[in-house]
């Protein structure tokens, strides 16, 4: 099954993936402030469209940030906290799930 998260095939199917390609054409910085916005919108929007798979793509995002800066700063570390809640949220609501 493909990794709609992690490696999805529509950034794949080429040489490198588009993050790296980011990181040589606009540089660190550019691609930091990209992927800290990135996680920002999966964020805004999981509860009416992806749901978990929107928080997931958010810590993606935390995690290529960290790729970028070689540690967490503090935008990656309230937006991980903030997913994490959600993520907790979610997986709570569905226990109280009857079947």
């Amino acid at each position: 099954m493909a990794d709609s998260v992690n490696h999805p095939v529509y950034y794949t199917n080429v040489s490198i993936e588009c993050i790296e390609a980011m990181r040589i054409s606009f540089g660190p910085t550019a691609t930091f402030n990209f992927c800290i916005c990135n996680a920002f919108k999966y964020l805004w929007r999981f509860d009416g469209k992806g749901k978990e798979e929107d928080i997931r793509k958010a810590l993606k995002y935390c995690d290529f940030a960290e790729e970028i800066t070689g540690g967490v700063t503090w935008q990656v570390s309230e937006i991980r906290q903030v997913a994490n809640k959600k993520l907790n949220e979610l997986y709570a609501d569905l226990e109280n799930i009857d079947i």
